[in-house]
């Protein structure tokens, strides 16, 4: 338990190694290209071509992790996907609202369809 190992002492400290098991490890890799150049993408990569549940996993990351910043990036790339193909899977859908609770991504995908 954390709070029996005094500060300074943790053990990600001294391994160097913090593990998130049940973070996907694609969400995890957006969220460390993000950290460095505020995208989700390299050059030349089109926000379109990230699929439906990456981009779900991504916004989810974001909100657990309390991420904002990474959260409208998500969105964004969230409405541009949306615009190219105007549908939303189902099943990607199910998994958001399984996982998060009254949040932006929700309202804006009522918005969409409504």
């Amino acid at each position: 338990m954390l709070q029996d190992r005094p500060p300074g002492n943790l053990l990600e400290g001294k391994e160097q190694v913090i593990e998130l098991p049940k973070d996907d490890p694609e969400a995890f890799a957006r969220f460390q290209l993000w950290l460095s150049t505020e995208k989700l993408l390299e050059k030349k990569q089109s926000r379109t071509a990230i699929p439906w549940k990456t981009l779900i996993d991504i916004y989810v990351f974001s909100y657990i992790h309390g991420a904002p910043g990474l959260q409208n990036v998500a969105i964004d790339a969230f409405i541009d996907k949306y615009a190219a193909s105007q549908t939303t899977p189902i099943s990607t859908l199910s998994y958001l609202y399984d996982k998060t609770t009254e949040t932006s991504l929700r309202r804006l995908i009522v918005d969409l369809t409504a």
